[in-house]
């Protein structure tokens, strides 16, 4: 039997530090059911404490949807699991470049709804740190007429930025030989679950807004 969960927020802006929960065991209803009500309220979990293996970070990533391999294969996996990408930094042989805001596999027709990160090392001194924005708060903070230009407006989105990164030859990234053609998302899109509106958008993967060229956009 699962332990009383407990949630507090650790942001202004998102972000929460759940515990009382193991992840690598089976979970009942009633403690999921608070683990994606949290997800809903704070965007962004931090479980302290926790050893997945490989497996069981797939089974638990798999309670909120189907769970799929990166589509442009940029990273090793580990053998038996090709949804989960090994990310990683050596002597030696630093990991890819990884400095800007991205919004993860917006390359796809279905960009996935989440992503779970399961840190085995973790550097000291705040080197390589993971920083989230809230999307939703960026979108509520737009005047109204910037609000009116971008509903319904598409931004184009393309891995060649990705490419580019990936296959320097400085970078340990697994080459990317297989460009998907570009595609075209909303730049505001609204959560099926919370109706909450929020700014679809990245740097390095929208070129541009659909009709409009780069420098406009």
């Amino acid at each position: 039997m699962q332990s009383p969960v407990k949630v507090d927020q650790v942001g202004a802006a998102l972000g929460a530090r759940v515990e009382g929960v193991d992840l690598s065991c089976e979970l009942d209803e009633q403690t999921f059911t608070t683990i994606q009500r949290a997800f809903l309220d704070h965007q962004v979990l931090v479980f302290p404490g926790q050893h997945l293996s490989p497996e069981q970070q797939v089974h638990f990533t798999s309670r909120f949807g189907a769970v799929e391999p990166h589509p442009l294969r940029t990273r090793r996996t580990p053998e038996g699991f090709p949804e989960v990408m090994i990310l990683e930094n050596r002597p030696g042989v630093p990991g890819a470049r990884d400095d800007v805001w991205p919004v993860d596999v917006t390359v796809t027709d279905q960009p996935p709804s989440l992503g779970v990160l399961h840190a085995l090392k973790i550097p000291g001194n705040g080197k390589g740190d993971t920083q989230f924005a809230n999307l939703s708060a960026a979108y509520e903070s737009l005047s109204s007429g910037m609000g009116e230009i971008l509903d319904g407006l598409d931004g184009v989105h393309s891995a060649q930025g990705l490419a580019t990164r990936f296959n320097n030859a400085q970078s340990d990234a697994l080459p990317i030989t297989n460009l998907p053609p570009p595609i075209r998302h909303l730049i505001v899109r609204t959560h099926p679950q919370t109706a909450r509106r929020a700014l679809f958008i990245s740097v390095l993967e929208v070129i541009n807004f659909d009709g409009m060229t780069p420098e406009e956009s």
